[in-house]
């Protein structure tokens, strides 16, 4: 459990831009790979992500091409008992992929994760993990700092497969302006989280597979969060698979210009269907929402209810080696007024193994 999960996300955004334009006004790009050293104990991988966006910013018109750049390096060792990691990220101002999430722009992440695993006979619990872990955030140009976090966790895992972990952590974001949340403008300044989280599920062999978690986090000035919720799997032989899950979240921020404190509730649900012809070719049917109100008011009615329906296609030409088409169609009825813009993304990947 990481320990951005502890905290309110500063300023969580669709990676959709803002633009529009014909499919060729945004073009991206990455290339990953991954380096397996001292008899496969050692892996250094690496990942790099370059967008382009011909078309300016309403607020810009006159201006450039703007280019955006995401990447990360990690070393990972594996060993016996003790298991190393290191890992360095970094997302500029103008990174926008189009699809999917970014949780920040303009940061780099330095995070460092030290695990210990044993395992014992004739117990019921037969494997035991103790996670330790720390990040840095600054801007990307390493100008500003934007936060840090530690915390550990600890997993039991039993000789059914099942498995129970506890996490513990502490964590600092620097909210550098203000942002929009469920209809509220939370005010900028540093937000201090401590809080515990928890995840029991069963094995991963199971079916259905069933996973339940929480996590609780307070601050000394008033804020914090509250999430509890679960998902499930079930498959249907091996050609469909059924998945569905649902959070709901409660968080106390500071609202910006009135320095009151505001309870915000919401509710957060997922389903979806995989049909796969073959191991190869596979299609995936999601639908996600999402609704929310402040506590001394009413659920908020279906028209407030916005998420994003998506259509993926995913095949496997070569081991190792995909293509992907997916059809993002975004929803909100609460602003049903507003044209749709869905977004059809073509990803194509390639896999090259070389031997050393």
């Amino acid at each position: 459990m990481p320990p951005a999960d502890m905290t309110v996300p500063p300023n969580e955004e669709p990676a959709t831009s803002e633009t529009e334009g014909a499919a060729l006004d945004h073009i991206a790009a990455g290339l990953d790979g991954t380096l397996r050293l001292a008899k496969d104990r050692l892996t250094i991988s690496t990942f790099g992500a370059l967008t382009l966006d011909r078309q300016p910013l309403p607020d810009a018109p006159n201006a450039d091409a703007r280019r955006g750049f995401a990447g990360a390096l990690e070393a990972d060792w594996k060993g016996a008992v003790f298991r190393p990691r290191l890992s360095l990220s970094s997302t500029d101002a103008d990174f926008d992929p189009q699809i999917g999430f970014v949780q920040r722009r303009d940061i780099t992440k330095g995070q460092a994760t030290l695990e210990w695993d044993w395992r014992f006979e004739k117990t019921i619990v037969e494997r035991m993990t103790l996670e330790t872990f720390g990040h840095v955030d600054r801007t990307a140009n390493l100008a500003d700092t934007l936060g840090h976090g530690f915390g550990a966790e600890l997993a039991l895992t039993g000789r059914t497969g099942n498995k129970l972990s506890i996490t513990a952590a502490e964590s600092v974001d620097v909210v550098t302006a203000p942002f929009p949340l469920f209809g509220i403008t939370v005010a900028a300044g540093d937000q201090v989280r401590r809080g515990m989280g928890f995840q029991i599920g069963t094995a991963s062999q199971r079916n259905p597979k069933i996973e339940i978690s929480g996590q609780f986090a307070d601050g000394e000035d008033g804020q914090g969060e509250r999430r509890i919720g679960g998902q499930a799997v079930v498959n249907f032989g091996p050609h469909f698979r059924v998945n569905a899950g649902g959070f709901w979240e409660q968080r106390t921020v500071l609202q910006d210009t009135t320095d009151l404190l505001v309870d915000l509730e919401s509710l957060r649900g997922a389903a979806g269907i995989v049909v796969a012809a073959s191991p190869d070719f596979s299609a995936d049917f999601v639908i996600q929402g999402t609704t929310a109100r402040r506590v001394d008011n009413t659920l908020a009615p279906l028209e407030d209810i916005a998420g994003t329906a998506l259509v993926r296609v995913r095949w496997r030409y070569l081991p190792g080696s995909d293509l992907f088409i997916v059809y993002r169609h975004p929803f909100d009825f609460h602003r049903r007024t507003q044209a749709a813009d869905p977004l059809v993304t073509l990803k194509l990947s390639y896999w090259y193994d070389v031997g050393l």
